[in-house]
């Protein structure tokens, strides 16, 4: 890969993508509480409404004096007269529902957390359509156009509206942010949803695309009009707008006098969660830190020829951390990044000693692949990121003098909650961003330099969705169910055969079927008759028309109702089993590989079970899909830590490196071409819509993939055994190649792959590289540059040893 090319892709991953300004918005939620006794969110007097006006926030009316926001996230932490609020609040792109996090109370030691939702109530606007096509014009009045979202009247998370003339659109229409970084609603034309609408109006919008203010009350844009005669859409489009009605326009929030802020004197987790980086601004503060560092660190000679600069002044600690590496910046970095500048210089003073093209070659090399193997490097951005995060976030430079690792752990007690992370997980499936969960891993790595909780915390988001997968499972293929269904029921009647002590009335009826199984599996034709039956009841899965599954059900009756009523359980469990298979060499497990990994899948089908009891309902109760309520306490079951703590522990134990199986699934399904070949996966075969899914699964894997390998080549940088950091290294290139993948096929800038610390992964992509470009030294006409390439430059990359090329990477990149 060329440096221009090369540079290319790296500024199209580092380039942030269109998105509202919050701060530039006005928009006034309804807001709901999680209640822990329905664990579901309702209506809650301790907070109902939050609202933004233009870059100012309010809670319940009471303005938030220093409101902080970042990406998609707005957090804040104030003591006033009235006492403290803090808050963490993730907001949808369309800036309509948010979810997130807020602490009230009279001081921050007694705050009591709230987890909340909010949304913007539907607004209705009125729309004119142009009767012409040209600027102008008298107009006519159009379809009504409602939006927003609605609070689930069932305790689930906002539900997003879109509807024209009371009719839903949700299903084809779309919304996105523009270049112009405004909402925008995408209606693509499909002649099966035009042709009604055009029987309900003529000026309904068989196709079109209209923008909408910051303030929400108006929009514009243009639409193309069905055509009866022809079956398609109007080549001409037609000037559409509208305007909120009155009746559905907000009130605005009068906001109570602004309090007077008080210190707050006492650490707090209520605090601490909000002291969440802005990844682009701790990225900044970083490179400064580097290039300081550098400029303290090299030949003060060449700082003067070639900068015009004396030494910086740094603090000891800063120059401490740099004499640990000093050869590293001296005759490293100090040359590459010198070299680089004089190489790609143009007009007066410009060397005439250029680089050769071999040996510009290897100067990319080196400022990619180089530094990222480099110990030197790595121990010094690591330290950097500290010193970066304390200048983006001070107040957490006293939470680390108070205790890092205790503060860590109680952070991550706070985000680890099921609400916590199923919030984040159903954040992750909608915009494909890991970024908020990177954050909080950058947070936790800054408090715990070892990454031991930053990996804990990751790893919930790959296993949090490979269990989401299990409900959109197909059962095709009856010799394939054969291999595991009967080691499934054996499994199933040795752990619920036994009765625990204070059963639950889920855990008696898995008990009672448990003990009829055992009766049956004891006949050796009866227990083929129920294989088979079973297995035509799995089958039937695949095509939910009720006649199929009662004709299968059917059969399973004449087993007993406890039985039959157990096989959607035994389905839930076989779509764990095919998830938990993209993550494992199933063919190469032994069995007791095999049979470990059964055992997770059935104990988690069982507290599936536990969480919804209609998924052991008996034949006479008929089949049944999951309701609304029902995959929302599915989703919070499997959010639980304790539970996603077991499933990661059993996993282990079948393979230490699933998770670095599954991110090999994950590369082949994303291609270089920027398509996504779900069916060249393990999971392609077994799930429904896959390639869908792989959007949120590969991201969460990959960024999951991202932390782990930091932290495992960090541990080693001091080893030395080559080979270890060989081994630790590939699998650096590995991550870097598979996030690039990843981000440029989903449209993402690097930040939703990769946090904070993972120096080695940002060199390998070459975002030091970046930063060298923007290097302009400016030596007068009669500086030495010449001699500084011929003396330093080019005897530095001759001496210089590229590390052990990574021979599937080469490969990958030459397909």
């Amino acid at each position: 890969m060329t440096s221009q090319s090369r540079a290319a892709i790296v500024r199209q991953l580092m380039t942030p993508r269109p998105s509202i300004a919050i701060a530039a918005t006005t928009r006034h939620f309804d807001v709901h509480v999680w209640d822990r006794a329905t664990r579901g969110y309702a209506a809650d007097a301790a907070i109902t409404r939050l609202s933004l006006e233009g870059g100012k926030v309010t809670v319940n009316r009471q303005p938030i004096v220093a409101p902080y926001f970042s990406g998609d996230t707005l957090t804040w932490s104030q003591k006033t007269d009235l006492g403290f609020s803090s808050g963490v609040i993730h907001f949808t792109r369309d800036r309509f529902a948010f979810g997130g996090q807020i602490h009230l109370g009279l001081h921050e030691s007694v705050a009591v957390a709230h987890e909340v939702c909010g949304a913007v109530p539907p607004t209705v606007f009125m729309t004119q359509v142009a009767r012409a096509p040209a600027l102008g014009g008298p107009t006519d009045a159009g379809v009504a156009v409602t939006l927003g979202y609605e609070l689930d009247p069932n305790g689930g998370l906002p539900i997003s509206i879109i509807r024209f003339a009371d009719e839903d659109v949700t299903t084809y229409c779309g919304m996105t942010i523009n270049k112009d970084n405004l909402l925008q609603l995408d209606i693509p034309f499909m002649a099966q949803f035009a042709k009604p609408g055009f029987g309900i109006s003529p000026l309904w919008p068989a196709s079109g695309a209209i923008a909408f203010a910051n303030d929400g009350l108006s929009f514009s844009g243009s639409l193309h009009k069905y055509d009866p005669a022809t079956g398609e859409q109007t080549p001409q489009a037609f000037a559409w707008s509208g305007r909120a009605h009155a009746a559905s326009q907000p009130a605005t929030a009068t906001a109570a006098v602004a309090p007077r802020l008080v210190a707050i004197s006492n650490l707090s987790i209520a605090e601490l969660v909000t002291l969440q980086p802005d990844p682009k601004l701790l990225q900044e503060n970083a490179q400064d830190l580097l290039i300081q560092n550098t400029k303290w660190a090299m030949n003060p000679d060449w700082l003067g020829q070639f900068f015009g600069e004396t030494r910086p002044q740094l603090p000891q600690s800063r120059i401490d951390t740099i004499n640990l590496d000093l050869p590293f910046y001296q005759t490293k970095f100090a040359p590459a990044y010198l070299g680089w500048g004089f190489s790609h210089m143009t007009g007066p003073g410009a060397p005439s000693h250029t680089l050769s093209a071999a040996e510009s070659d290897k100067l990319d090399l080196f400022l990619t692949k180089g530094l990222g193997d480099d110990p030197g490097y790595n121990r010094q951005n690591n330290a950097l990121v500290i010193d970066a995060y304390i200048m983006t976030k001070p107040r957490i430079q006293d939470y680390i003098n108070d205790g890092a690792e205790k503060w860590a752990k109680a952070l991550f007690d706070q985000v680890t909650t099921d609400q916590q992370i199923n919030l984040m997980m159903n954040r992750i499936i909608t915009t494909h961003d890991m970024t908020l969960v990177n954050n909080t891993s950058t947070l936790l790595t800054c408090l715990q330099p070892s990454g031991e909780l930053a990996q804990k915390y990751h790893t919930c988001f790959v296993l949090r969705p490979a269990i989401a997968l299990a409900n959109d499972v197909i059962f095709t293929d009856p010799d394939d169910i054969k291999t595991w269904l009967g080691d499934m029921i054996a499994q199933f009647i040795k752990i619920y055969i036994v009765t625990p002590t204070n059963p639950t009335q889920t855990r008696l009826r898995l008990q009672a079927a448990a003990d009829e199984l055992q009766t049956i599996m004891k006949d050796a034709g009866k227990a083929a008759e129920l294989g088979a039956a079973a297995t035509d009841f799995l089958i039937s899965l695949h095509d939910l028309g009720f006649n199929n599954i009662a004709a299968a059900e059917s059969k399973l009756a004449k087993y007993g109702p406890k039985v039959a009523g157990l096989f959607k359980m035994i389905a839930f469990g076989g779509g764990l089993l095919y998830a938990f298979k993209g993550f494992l060499d199933w063919n190469k497990l032994d069995d007791t590989g095999k049979a470990n990994t059964i055992v997770t899948t059935i104990m988690l089908a069982g507290q599936a079970a536990e969480s919804v009891p209609s998924m052991i309902k008996s034949v006479s109760e008929g089949f049944k899909n999951f309701s609304f309520r029902e995959r929302g306490q599915l989703e919070l079951t499997f959010s639980d830590r304790n539970v996603l703590t077991h499933a990661e522990f059993e996993m282990g134990k079948v393979d230490e490196e699933f998770v670095r199986k599954g991110a090999a699934e994950v590369r082949a399904a994303f291609r270089a071409d920027g398509q996504i070949a779900g069916n060249a996966t393990k999971w392609g075969k077994y799930f429904q819509n896959i390639n869908k899914a792989l959007k949120w699964l590969g991201v969460a894997v990959s960024a999951a993939f991202a932390v782990i390998n930091t932290i495992e080549f960090n541990k080693v940088l001091s080893d030395p055994n080559s080979s270890v950091r060989d081994k630790a290294f590939s699998g650096i290139v590995a991550v870097a190649g598979l996030c690039e993948t990843v981000c440029l096929t989903l449209n993402l800038a690097f930040s939703a792959a990769c946090f904070g610390p993972a120096a080695a992964i940002f060199a390998v992509i070459g975002v030091v590289f970046m930063i060298v470009q923007m290097f302009e030294p400016q030596p007068k006409p009669e500086s030495p540059v010449d001699k500084f390439m011929d003396d330093v430059v080019k005897p530095f990359l001759a001496a210089w040893t590229p590390p052990p090329a990574d021979k599937s990477a080469q490969a990958a990149q030459a397909a």
